[in-house]
């Protein structure tokens, strides 16, 4: 059969801060034990080839965590985690929406007590939904499948350094889509900028420097007759031989 899952990775960097975002495939991300190996496996290349800043860890540039080397990581994606009491127990918390009892039991939140663990230094907001696996799509309502446990697959995690520069805002799940066994999640954040020079290979591009000024000048004649000048009231007068300026 065909997968729909995917992963992406996508690596940035603005002035100071280096953030990182990975949407993990489905398949290596099947269990926990699993992830150990996510780090190391997701875009090899980078760490080939990561620019110099002053904000990364000199330790990082050895370790197999590329991970190591952000500022901000942002994990999102099915981790599959799963809630460690019954199906109708969970179905009965969820219709007083203590949604902070099924937790309690939460995979993810129980290896946040030992320290050694891959998640160890992962975030979560706090989760204001209810569980978004596993919909049974025969009905239309939102009913959980029978012969799982209803649990929260569908994570968005972070890591920060140091810590308080991410902050999330929003936190929840899409209850309108119905096209899957999962709801889906979104999350707003805001992330602060340390402040830094940009240390990579900056694209400013190559034009032809006396073409560029002939764009100017002809900038200047169309505000000068008030075309494309809203406060002029001046009448727009047609340019007989007009011509346009590209700057690639």
């Amino acid at each position: 059969g065909h997968s729909t899952e995917g992963r992406a990775n996508r690596r940035s960097n603005f002035y100071n801060t280096t953030t990182k975002l990975t949407i993990p495939h489905e398949f290596i991300q099947r269990t926990v034990q699993k992830t150990k190996h996510i780090t190391a496996l997701v875009e090899p290349y980078v760490s080939q080839n990561m620019e110099s800043n002053s904000s990364v860890d000199s330790t990082s540039r050895t370790s197999p965590d590329i991970t190591k080397s952000c500022d901000c990581v942002l994990w999102a994606g099915d981790m599959n985690f799963r809630i460690d009491i019954s199906h109708d127990q969970v179905l009965e918390l969820c219709k007083e929406q203590n949604y902070k009892e099924i937790l309690v039991k939460d995979e993810f939140r129980l290896s946040q007590t030992n320290p050694n663990h891959i998640y160890a230094a992962f975030k979560e907001a706090d989760i204001e939904f209810p569980p978004t696996y596993k919909y049974d799509l025969r009905y239309d309502d939102d009913i959980y499948a029978k012969q799982r446990t209803p649990s929260y697959t569908d994570r968005i995690l972070y890591r920060d350094k140091p810590t308080s520069l991410i902050e999330c805002t929003q936190y929840k799940s899409v209850a309108g889509v119905k096209h899957s066994d999962h709801k889906p999640v979104l999350a707003h954040f805001r992330v602060k900028l340390k402040p830094g020079l940009h240390t990579g290979n900056l694209s400013y591009g190559q034009f032809n420097h006396e073409v560029y000024k002939s764009g100017c000048k002809q900038r200047e004649r169309h505000h000068s007759l008030g075309v494309g000048v809203a406060h002029n009231p001046k009448r727009r007068t047609a340019i007989q031989r007009s011509s346009v300026c590209v700057i690639q």
